[in-house]
C-alpha cells in the first residue's frame, strides 16, 4: 500500500510538473503573435471576415487569463470596395482562470481603446458587414426555454468596463449619422444585481445637419433567464444644434425612473423631459413634458400615453404658459408615421403683451389632430379649433384642415381659416404647392377699428374727426406668387370713405415690397390732431426763445426696401386740396427717391423730383420742381400763413441741402428759383396810391381818386439764389399799370425776415393808370424799403424811403428850376434876336436883313 501511495503521488507530481511545463512553454516559449495566421484563417472560414492584426498579441495565464490585442482591422470578404467594418487601436481583457474552469465568467477588466465601427450600405444594397443568405427554420428560430437559457448562459461578472474614444457610424444612400467621442464606463457588471453605466458621446447626422452631445447615467439590471432588461434612475443631458432651428442650441434634460425591455416590447414609465430656454425666430420656448410609452419591436409600433406638457413661450415681452395633453402613436418601418389624436392644449389665464401694447388677459383651449409621415415628409393637421378670451373679447381661431410637405419639396394647404376677435372677422384659405406656388384668398369683413381698440385698451392718437375716422376697415385679396414671393392681386380695401384698389408684391427673403395702388378721396386732416387757434397761440407764446430742434430719425427708412406707384383722386392736407396725384416712390438702402410727383393744386399743376440720402451724416436732400399756374394767395396762406401776393404762379427751381430737422435744412439750403406771377397783386398796400400822393404833394395839388387796397400788377419776375439759408434776389421786377417796380433784396429763411431796396418809375401811361405827372417826375426812381418779418402785413412791411424820397424831390425841384431859368433865357434871347432882325431889315433891306439875321441866330445858339 505504501508503494501504491508513493506511485500515485509520484504520478500526480509528474502530471502537475508536466502541465506546469506545458504552461511554462506556452507562456515563455510560444510567441502568441505566431497565432495571427490561425486567427485570420478561422475568421475567414466561420465569419466571412478578414481580420488583420497589425499590433502585437500579449497574454497572461495565472491567476488571470489575460489577452491584449494591438491595432486590428476587420473587413468583409465580399464588397471589398466598401470601407472596413471595424478597427481598434488596442483591446485588453482578463478572466479569472479558476472561475473559468468552474463555468463562471469573472472578468477583472475589459478595455477597448479607439474602436471605429463603420456600417456602410451602397446604392445597390451591398454592405460592409457579413449577411447570412440562409433563413433559419422555425425550429431553429424558436426561442429557448427559460431553463435552457439559464443553463446555457454562464454566470457573468465584470469588475470594470472601459470603452474610450470610440466611433460608430452608419451611411446609406439617404442617411449618414455617426457617433463620435464615445466613452462608456461601468463597474461590477453581473447578471444578478444592478450595475451603473455612464455614457458620453457626440452625434452628427446628414442631411438633417444635426449636431448633438449626450451624457447619460443609469443603473442596468440584466435578467438573461427571463430575458428582461431594466434601466433604472436614468438621467441624460442632450445639447443639440440643427439647421432646421437656425443652429441655436437646444438643451434637454431627460429623466426615466424605469425602462423595462424584452425581445418584444419596451416600456417606459413617466418619462420626464425638461427643455431649457430655446429661441427660434424670435420666440423663446421652455417647459417640461411627461409621458409613458410602449414600444412593440415585432410590430414596429410606438404608443404614447398620458402625454402631458407644460410649456412657456415668449415672443419679445409675451409669455404664454401652455399645458398639453394627448394620446399618441408612432409607427415605423416601410411607412412610418406619427399620430397625435386628439391633441389638446390649454393656455392658462395669463397676461400677454406685444411690443408697447398694454398687457391683455388671455385664456384659451386648443384641440386638433396631427399626423406626420416622415418617409414622405408629409404632415396633416385637422379640425384645429382655438376657443378663448383675449381682454374679455371672444377669441376664435379655426382651420378645417392643414396639410403640407416639408423637406426639399415644401407644400402646405389650409381650408376654412377663420379668425375672430370681438367684431373682427378674418377668413380665407391658402395653398402652397410643391413647386412653392402660392394660391389663396383672404377677406376681412368690415370692422370698427376705433371700437375694437377701445375694447383692447389701446389709446389711439388724437384726431380731428373721431366720429368718422377709423370706423370702417375692410379688405379682400387674392394670393398668388412663388414662395417666398407673395403677390396680392387684386387687392381691394376700404378705410372709412376712402377706397383703395391695386396690387402688391412682397419679397419676404429680401424684405422688399412693391405696390401699385389707386386711392380715392382722402381727407388726411380728419386723421391729424385738431389744433385750435387758442392752443396754437398758447404754444407759440410758451415756446422758449431758443430751443434746440429735435432731429428726425431715419432708422425705419434705412431698412426700408420699397417701390410704390400710386394714383390718388384727391388728398387734403392742412387744408390744402391736392388733386389728381401721381407719385412713384422708391426706398433702397437708405436712399429715398420720389420721381416724379405730379399733382393739381389751386388751379395749377406741380411736378417735382426729390431724393434723400439718409446714409449720409447729416442726411442730404435734393429737390427739383416745376410749377405752372398755381393761385398763390391760397397757397401762401395755407403753407406759410402769408397774405402778401395773389396771382398765378409759374416757377422752376433746383435745390440742395442737408440736415436732420427743419432748421438745419433751411440753414444749409442752396440752389436757384425762377418765379413769375401774372395778373396778380401785392396785397395790403397800394404803391401807386402812395407814389401819386407823393407826386401831388410835390406839385402842390390834391388827389380825389378812390384807390384799391392792393397793388395790382401785370407781371412780377424774380430770381432767387439760395446760399446757406439766405436767398438773394438781384433782379426783382414788377410791371404795375403806369409804374415799373425794380430792385434787389435778401430773404433770411432761418430768421424768416426780408430786406428789399426797391425803386418805382412812372411810365408814359401813368396818367391813364396811376396819376398825371410831368416829364421830370417820369424820370425819377421813387425809392421804397421792404424790411421785417415775413409774417408782417404788407402795408407795414413796405414803405416809401423818406430819405431817398427827399433827395428825389430835391432833384425834381432843381431840375424844374433849371428848366424855368432856361425858359426865361430862351425867351429873352428870342426877343433880342427879333429886335435885331427888325433893325437889320430897316437898314439893309428885308431880304438881306433876314439872311444876316439867320446867321446871327446860329452864332448865338
Amino acid at each position: 500500500m505504501r508503494h501504491l501511495v508513493k506511485a500515485v503521488l509520484a504520478s500526480i507530481l509528474l502530471l502537475v510538473m508536466g502541465i506546469g511545463g506545458v504552461f511554462a512553454y506556452i507562456y515563455w516559449g510560444l510567441d502568441p503573435n505566431q497565432l495571427k495566421p490561425y486567427i485570420a484563417q478561422s475568421a475567414r472560414e466561420h465569419a466571412q471576415l478578414e481580420v488583420d492584426i497589425e499590433g502585437d498579441l500579449q497574454w497572461s495565464f495565472y491567476p488571470w487569463l489575460g489577452v491584449q490585442v494591438g491595432q486590428t482591422q476587420v473587413r468583409t470578404l465580399t464588397h471589398t470596395h466598401l470601407p472596413p467594418l471595424a478597427s481598434i487601436q488596442q483591446a485588453h481583457m482578463s478572466l479569472s482562470l479558476v472561475d473559468l474552469l468552474q463555468g463562471r465568467v469573472h472578468t477583472q477588466d475589459l478595455r477597448i481603446q479607439g474602436l471605429d465601427l463603420q456600417l456602410v450600405q451602397d446604392a445597390q444594397g451591398a454592405t460592409n458587414w457579413p449577411q447570412s443568405s440562409a433563413e433559419k427554420t422555425p425550429q431553429e428560430a424558436a426561442p429557448q426555454s427559460e431553463k435552457e437559457a439559464a443553463d446555457t448562459f454562464p454566470e457573468l461578472q465584470i469588475q470594470s468596463l472601459d470603452i474610450q474614444d470610440a466611433r460608430i457610424s452608419y451611411q446609406d444612400a439617404h442617411h449618414h449619422w455617426q457617433l463620435e467621442d464615445v466613452f462608456i464606463d461601468s463597474q461590477e457588471i453581473s447578471l444578478q444585481n444592478a450595475f451603473p453605466v455612464s455614457v458620453r458621446l457626440a452625434l452628427t447626422s446628414q442631411p438633417a445637419q444635426i449636431q448633438a452631445a449626450l451624457s447619460l447615467e443609469t443603473q442596468v439590471h440584466l435578467d438573461w433567464a427571463q430575458q428582461i432588461y431594466q434601466l433604472e434612475a436614468l438621467h441624460a443631458q442632450i445639447k443639440a444644434r440643427a439647421a432646421l432651428w437656425e443652429n441655436t442650441e437646444l438643451a434637454l434634460a431627460i429623466a426615466l425612473p424605469q425602462v423595462i425591455a424584452t425581445p418584444e416590447q419596451v416600456q417606459v414609465q413617466n418619462l420626464q423631459l425638461a427643455l431649457a430656454p430655446f429661441t427660434l425666430q424670435g420666440t423663446q420656448i421652455q417647459g417640461e413634458v411627461h409621458t409613458d410609452f410602449n414600444l412593440w419591436l415585432t410590430q414596429e409600433r410606438l404608443d404614447l400615453t398620458q402625454l402631458r406638457a407644460q410649456l412657456q413661450s415668449q415672443v419679445q415681452a409675451t409669455q404664454l404658459p401652455i399645458q398639453l395633453a394627448t394620446q399618441g402613436r408612432f409607427h415605423w418601418g416601410k411607412t412610418p408615421y406619427l399620430e397625435l389624436k386628439p391633441l389638446q392644449i390649454q393656455v392658462a389665464p395669463t397676461q400677454v403683451q406685444l411690443a408697447k401694447m398694454p398687457a391683455w388677459p388671455l385664456e384659451a383651449n386648443v384641440s386638433t389632430q396631427i399626423q406626420v409621415w416622415p418617409q414622405s415628409q408629409q404632415v396633416e393637421m385637422a379640425h384645429f379649433n382655438l376657443q378663448g378670451e383675449l381682454q374679455q373679447l371672444p377669441l376664435v381661431l379655426q382651420a378645417l384642415q392643414l396639410e403640407g410637405q416639408y423637406g426639399e419639396q415644401i407644400s402646405a394647404g389650409t381650408q376654412g381659416i377663420k379668425l375672430q376677435l370681438g367684431e373682427l372677422d378674418l377668413q380665407g384659405q391658402l395653398q402652397l404647392q410643391p413647386q412653392s406656388k402660392l394660391t389663396g384668398a383672404i377677406q376681412l369683413k368690415p370692422v370698427d377699428i376705433r371700437q375694437l381698440a377701445q375694447q383692447l385698451g389701446l389709446v389711439l392718437p388724437d384726431m380731428a374727426s373721431p366720429e368718422t375716422t377709423l370706423r370702417h376697415l375692410s379688405f379682400n385679396t387674392q394670393i398668388g406668387g412663388t414662395w417666398p414671393q407673395i403677390i396680392l392681386n387684386p387687392l381691394q380695401a376700404q378705410l372709412d370713405s376712402t377706397g383703395i384698389k391695386g396690387k402688391a408684391q412682397l419679397q419676404l427673403e429680401q424684405g422688399a415690397y412693391q405696390a401699385a395702388l389707386g386711392i380715392g378721396a382722402l381727407n388726411l386732416d380728419d386723421y391729424l390732431p385738431a389744433e385750435t387757434v387758442s392752443e396754437a397761440d398758447a404754444s407759440t407764446a410758451n415756446m422758449p426763445t431758443e430751443t434746440k430742434p429735435q432731429n428726425w430719425s431715419f432708422e425705419a427708412l434705412q431698412s426700408l426696401n420699397l417701390d410704390l406707384s400710386t394714383r390718388m383722386r384727391s388728398l387734403q392736407v392742412k387744408g390744402v386740396p391736392l388733386e389728381e396725384i401721381q407719385a412713384k416712390v422708391s426706398a433702397h438702402q437708405g436712399q429715398l427717391q420720389i420721381n416724379p410727383l405730379k399733382l393739381t393744386v389751386y388751379g395749377g399743376q406741380i411736378q417735382m423730383q426729390a431724393a434723400i440720402d439718409t446714409q449720409a451724416q447729416p442726411a442730404r436732400w435734393q429737390l427739383q420742381h416745376q410749377i405752372q399756374g398755381v393761385e398763390t394767395q391760397a397757397l401762401l396762406q395755407q403753407m406759410a400763413d402769408m397774405q402778401l401776393f395773389r396771382g398765378r404762379l409759374s416757377a422752376q427751381g433746383q435745390y440742395q441741402t442737408q440736415g436732420q430737422n427743419t432748421q438745419s435744412l433751411l440753414a444749409n439750403l442752396s440752389g436757384e428759383l425762377q418765379a413769375q406771377i401774372q395778373q396778380g397783386a401785392l396785397q395790403g398796400m397800394n404803391i401807386s396810391r402812395d407814389l401819386c400822393n407823393a407826386v401831388a404833394l410835390a406839385q402842390n395839388r390834391q388827389l380825389t381818386r378812390t384807390w384799391s387796397q392792393d397793388t395790382e400788377f401785370e407781371r412780377l419776375n424774380a430770381r432767387l439764389i439760395f446760399q446757406q439759408g439766405k436767398a438773394n434776389n438781384p433782379d426783382f421786377h414788377a410791371q404795375i399799370p403806369g409804374l415799373e417796380l425794380t430792385g434787389q433784396g435778401d430773404v433770411d429763411l432761418v430768421a424768416q425776415t426780408l430786406d428789399y431796396q426797391l425803386g418805382a418809375r412812372f411810365t408814359n401811361t401813368a396818367d391813364q393808370h396811376a396819376c398825371k405827372v410831368n416829364p421830370y417826375l417820369e424820370r425819377i426812381r421813387w425809392p421804397m424799403r421792404c424790411q421785417g418779418p415775413l409774417s408782417t402785413e404788407a402795408s407795414k412791411l413796405c414803405q416809401l424811403d423818406t430819405q431817398g424820397l427827399g433827395a428825389a424831390l430835391e432833384q425834381v425841384a432843381v431840375e424844374e428850376a433849371k428848366t424855368r431859368a432856361q425858359e426865361k433865357i430862351d425867351a429873352e434871347r428870342a426877343r433880342a434876336e427879333e429886335r435885331l432882325q427888325e433893325k437889320l431889315r430897316e437898314k439893309l433891306g428885308e431880304e438881306v436883313g433876314d439872311q444876316i439875321g439867320d446867321v446871327l441866330k446860329g452864332l448865338f445858339r
